[in-house]
């Protein structure tokens, strides 16, 4: 039993590194934006190795702030900071990719949120997988209308890995004036059963290291 506990630190930090490296291990974060809807989009913001950023950037008279990184697996990308602002009618579309992504995922869920939305606005968010590991595009994965602020999540059950793909994130906005919109877009991984073992003992590690170090402390102050 004691042996198990000295164990417990070593099992819950190899389930945590696993998990972080097969999703993480060299990936590539890229933004581009387009206000032909698709047909021409320019790379924007500075390109990173698990996030990319957009700060108030003027582009085609729109005005865009967004922060999009890869999370802990399962979280494969999350653009949790979208924002478009424009002073006239126009169309935007945003392309958020994660490139050599290898995590084994026999489904991808989808999560979508508008948190603010100018009236007669709407914005479509989209998700994709690219098997050949391509940017800006893939096979849809889920997609959903907003009108007004709301929230909503959608699976599909493609699957990806081991070998490198992508995943996008498109976010397709249509003004009727000035306004701006907030959005956010979050692309998860179902994972494999032995992944999820793997997780359950690692986080069944790290509670039971927490249980014990409280019964210590409970023992020192009686």
């Amino acid at each position: 039993m004691r042996t198990f506990k000295t164990l417990l630190p070593v099992i819950a930090l190899t389930a945590g590194l696993a998990l972080s490296a097969s999703a993480n291990a060299a990936t590539l974060v890229s933004i581009g934006l387009s206000t032909d809807n698709g047909a021409t989009i320019t790379p924007v913001g500075v390109a990173g190795a698990t996030s990319s950023n957009v700060s108030t950037l003027s582009f085609n008279g729109w005005e865009v702030t967004a922060d999009a990184h890869v999370g802990f697996f399962p979280d494969l990308l999350n653009s949790n900071t979208f924002d478009a602002k424009a002073a006239d009618a126009g169309t935007l579309d945003v392309f958020v990719t994660v490139q050599n992504l290898t995590a084994l995922a026999p489904g991808f869920l989808t999560g979508f949120t508008e948190n603010l939305l100018s009236a007669g606005w709407s914005v479509t968010e989209t998700s994709y997988l690219s098997a050949a590991n391509a940017l800006w595009t893939g096979a849809q994965l889920s997609t959903m209308d907003f009108s007004a602020v709301g929230s909503g999540t959608g699976f599909n059950g493609l699957t990806a890995g081991p070998n490198a793909y992508s995943v996008t994130e498109r976010f397709h906005i249509v003004a009727n004036g000035q306004g701006n919109a907030q959005s956010t877009l979050d692309i998860t991984a179902v994972p494999e059963p032995a992944t999820w073992g793997l997780m359950i003992v690692g986080f069944g590690g790290i509670g039971s290291m927490v249980r014990s170090n409280r019964r210590r402390q409970a023992t020192a102050t009686a």
